[in-house]
Formats: structure tokens, C-alpha cells, sequence
């Protein structure tokens, strides 16, 4: 974006160097849970440390799925019903990973502030 946008270039690129990747310390084990069963996904890393967070009940359980359903939206291979339906489902998809990430951090926080 700083290539295609070079007014806000140092903008931009302040916010970059600020990201985190969540997946490190998961990946590595530095943080880990036997139920997450070897994986660092937020699939299984989420409930592992954050138990009352899960993608079990969800109308859209992870991004092949997500992917999946909106490719045939993009078709046009859906009913009006069903588009509604998925652009709810994906609302609340893409809202469970964003607050996954802030619970994942807090866990990472709380594990460095020990």
C-alpha cells in the first residue's frame, strides 16, 4: 500500500513495523496445550487458551468454507436467502477471528507479564 499510495507512505509503514504475528510463539510452542494437538491454527489455539471461544457452532467454520461460499456467491450460483444468510455468516466468521486475535494477544501478554 505505501507503493501505491506514497503520500501516506510513512503513515503506512509505521503501522507495519508495529504488526505482530500471533502465530510465532503458538507455532514454536513457547505457548502451547496438549489440545491443541501439535497445531498452532487459531482453530485449535483458540479454545485451547480461550475456552469459551470456539468456531464449532458457527455458521462458517474456517476460511476454505468462508472462501467456498462466497466464490459461489460471486457466481451467481445462490439464492437471495442463501446470500443473506452467508454475508451473516461471514460477518460473524470475520468478527471471531479479529476478537480471537486480541484474546491471543492478551494470552501472549499475560504469558510475557509472568
Amino acid at each position: 500500500m505505501a507503493r501505491d499510495f506514497p503520500e501516506y507512505a510513512a503513515q503506512l509503514n509505521a503501522i507495519n513495523e508495529r504488526m505482530l504475528d500471533l502465530l510465532i510463539p503458538f507455532r514454536y510452542r513457547g505457548l502451547y496445550r496438549p489440545c491443541q494437538n501439535g497445531s498452532a491454527s487459531i482453530k485449535q489455539t483458540l479454545p485451547a487458551f480461550v475456552p469459551e471461544m470456539s468456531y464449532e457452532n458457527m455458521g462458517i467454520h474456517n476460511g476454505t468454507e468462508a472462501s467456498e461460499q462466497f466464490m459461489a456467491f460471486m457466481q451467481g450460483k445462490q439464492t437471495p436467502e442463501q446470500t443473506a444468510t452467508m454475508m451473516q455468516n461471514l460477518h460473524d466468521y470475520c468478527g471471531q477471528d479479529t476478537l480471537a486475535m486480541v484474546k491471543l494477544l492478551e494470552v501472549v501478554q499475560g504469558a510475557i507479564s509472568k
